[in-house]
């Protein structure tokens, strides 16, 4: 598409061309591409005080991408100070920063704009976007990169309101709340849960992992990427590429037909299952404990996670997994 085909009407009442709601990682992205096609009339809408979405937002202690960092980048930003094979949080953000400023975003971006609605006109071919305050930005296109858990919600638990000790969402952590010594509680073993119990398991006095539903938990080929590694990277930039490509491909011919196709390869779906229980089991030392981590679905119906230091938490003796059903919060606990 060129930038022409969305500018047939000039004398329409536009404020811009484009609006884009959300100043995260789509968002950003969008904003990079539409700039690489010929459209400049933009603006991004960001609720907050600055860019970044849920690498600004999400800070829990253990915070780090589950995706390599060649393939969570921008193909048209790569780049060679990644310090881990996968990014912790706050190097995303920061990724995330620079890449808005090499490409001039910064400069369309309006934080503190939280958007109440956008309505389409379909006799004019117009959307409408209203802010909370009231402001209405007509545009010709909408781009939505506001992100599907952009307000976290605690669990609809009877009594947590009650609860005399502070309640904290690993998606807006509190970091005035200290762990040291407490009794902590950690509800849910997605997966910001996997990566916060092993970093918080050496402060707390004790931690129970309240578990509904067992995750499948694949290890986690991480590592440090020496500086020489990444020198060499700067100066042979096709290296990172070729990366990058590589584990495109492995990603897209292993996970990509497994979701979709698992029903029809169920000896490999055993197979898979089994090579994922065996590590459990030698890492995890009580048998009931081993059963209760393993899932009763198959790889493929739910995300699977990745970690190499969740499972050894439940050897530790102040450490306990509790599945059976949370039936109310009481003020002194669950």
């Amino acid at each position: 598409m060129a930038a022409a085909e969305i500018m047939e009407d000039a004398s329409m009442d536009l404020d811009h061309d484009i609006v884009i709601v959300g100043s995260g990682f789509s968002g950003i992205g969008a904003a990079v591409e539409l700039q690489r096609r010929g459209f400049h009339d933009y603006v991004i809408l960001e609720k907050a005080d600055e860019i970044g979405g849920t690498w600004r937002d999400a800070t829990y202690p253990g915070l780090e991408v589950d995706m390599p960092s060649f393939i969570y980048s921008y193909p048209f930003a790569m780049s060679a100070e990644w310090d881990h094979v996968y990014p912790r949080g706050r190097q995303l953000l920061d990724y995330t920063k620079a890449t808005a400023a090499r490409f001039g975003v910064e400069a369309h971006v309006r934080t503190g704009c939280p958007v109440r609605r956008s309505t389409w006109d379909d006799d004019e071919g117009v959307w409408t976007t209203e802010l909370r305050d009231g402001e209405r930005i007509r545009s010709r296109v909408l781009v939505s990169a506001s992100g599907l858990l952009v307000d976290p919600k605690l669990p609809e638990i009877a009594g947590i309101e009650t609860f005399a000790g502070p309640v904290v969402h690993t998606g807006r952590w509190d970091h005035d709340v200290t762990l040291d010594g407490k009794r902590v509680g950690v509800i849910g073993t997605g997966a910001s849960a996997i990566q916060v119990v092993p970093a918080i398991v050496d402060d707390v006095a004790a931690l129970s992992v309240f578990q509904r539903t067992p995750i499948w938990l694949m290890s986690k080929p991480d590592a440090e990427i020496p500086d020489r590694l990444k020198r060499l990277f700067e100066r042979l930039p096709f290296l990172q590429r070729l990366a990058r490509w590589a584990l495109f491909a492995v990603v897209e011919l292993t996970l990509g037909p497994g979701f979709i196709h698992y029903k029809k390869f169920p000896f490999l779906v055993e197979r898979l299952e089994r090579s994922l229980v065996e590590p459990m089991r030698s890492q995890v030392d009580d048998p009931e404990i081993q059963e209760n981590l393993i899932p009763d679905y198959s790889f493929f119906c739910k995300r699977p996670s990745f970690s190499n230091t969740y499972y050894p938490c439940f050897n530790r003796d102040h450490v306990e997994l509790v599945t059976d059903t949370i039936e109310k919060i009481e003020p002194a606990g669950i």
